[in-house]
């Protein structure tokens, strides 16, 4: 069941949203135990439960549903698959006889600790298994939504400090090695889509979602929202490791969900 703020949110998503594009479809949601993918697999559950929206929703993860999201199994509308994405020729079994009108490709990490441990998978899910996805799209005329990030930005060329970024800023190599293979593979998975929306004219957006907080992010996660409020609950103060001069835009996972969702529907 959702919690009282998860199911205010909802009601606010779906309210935001033209439900009429999700009616009766079905879609695919790739790394569906991303923190992102939650607040997608909430709002599709409340409009089938709520507002006769009638989609069914498969769901791909490398893991077991996490404690919070795993109630969706229950549902006849959902369908819950353990898979490792990197396995192409699964994959592609998987996808063979299935017909998706909308996919959600979340299926990489967010969490830098995650990524660094697992760099070969990182670079295949954003390249190779992004490339057998968008081959079936191609065949199935089906709506993606790839998930990048702001990572993708150059940002040691700003000749300004603290310049605002948005997405017409060019994108590059950062300076951070410990970013770079990240940062690389996420390019590459723009490129990806690029090449085959101009090529087939398929219908693929882009989204880079940065510092999403809300309902759900784990207290072990090492990201700054989660820390600050780990540090105040636990240990009654809030503290910086630096002098706090970073300029940052942080988005409520509720507001960006609307984003995401009026994207892949009716995004040009």
């Amino acid at each position: 069941m959702l919690s009282k703020i998860i199911e205010k949110d909802c009601k606010k998503i779906l309210q935001n949203i033209k439900l009429k594009k999700f009616k009766g479809k079905k879609i695919l949601i790739l790394g569906g135990n991303s923190f992102l993918a939650s607040y997608i697999q909430y709002s599709f559950y409340y409009g089938n439960i709520y507002n006769n929206l009638n989609s069914k929703i498969s769901c791909i993860s490398l893991n077991d549903l996490n404690k919070d999201i795993s109630f969706l199994k229950k549902e006849k509308f959902f369908k819950f698959y353990k898979q490792d994405l990197t396995d192409q020729i699964n994959l592609k079994k998987f996808l063979e006889k299935k017909n998706f009108d909308f996919i959600f490709y979340f299926a990489t990490y967010g969490q830098p600790e995650k990524w660094i441990s697992g760099l070969n998978k990182m670079i295949t899910l954003n390249t190779s298994s992004l490339e057998t996805i968008l081959k079936y799209s191609t065949k199935r005329n089906s709506s993606l939504l790839y998930f990048s990030s702001v990572d993708v930005y150059d940002l040691k060329n700003l000749k300004t400090k603290n310049k605002l970024i948005n997405e017409h800023n060019p994108i590059g190599i950062p300076d951070n090695k410990n970013r770079i293979v990240y940062s690389s593979s996420k390019i590459l998975g723009e490129i990806l889509c690029n090449e085959y929306k101009e090529k087939y004219n398929l219908k693929i957006n882009i989204v880079r979602p940065a510092h999403t907080y809300g309902p759900g992010q784990s207290i072990k996660d090492k990201r700054l929202i989660s820390q600050l409020i780990k540090r105040a609950i636990l240990e009654k103060k809030i503290y910086l490791f630096d002098k706090g001069e970073s300029i940052k835009t942080w988005g409520y996972i509720g507001d960006i969900t609307i984003m995401f969702l009026n994207i892949i529907g009716s995004g040009k």
